[in-house]
């Protein structure tokens, strides 16, 4: 195998794990381009300011640990559907992050 042949099939996995991010969750090129592994820019914006989580799931994701969902979730504050949703839109946006600084 050469050197050519793996980067194509790292190519080609990059682009089916990102095709499977649903349109609604995929990230606007505003908050993927000019994202390296050499550049000291920040992407603990990106969450807050891209508009994919709402306040609720932003909320879900930044102010709780584990102990507190269980206890929202037992009193019904939270669904485990919400609370799902929510972590899932989060690790999609940290997915295209971190692949747009692959690529």
């Amino acid at each position: 195998m050469t050197l050519e042949d793996w980067q194509d099939i790292v190519r080609k996995k990059r682009a089916d794990a990102a095709d499977k991010i649903p349109k609604a969750w995929r990230l606007s090129t505003e908050y993927t381009a000019n994202i390296s592994e050499t550049t000291s820019k920040s992407v603990l914006h990106v969450p807050r300011e891209c508009g994919l989580l709402t306040a609720k799931q932003l909320d879900i994701t930044e102010n709780y640990d584990a102990t507190d969902l269980l206890e929202r979730l037992h009193s019904g504050q939270f669904t485990a559907v919400e609370v799902t949703e929510a972590f899932c839109i989060r690790a999609a946006i940290a997915q295209q992050v971190v692949c747009s600084s692959e690529s």
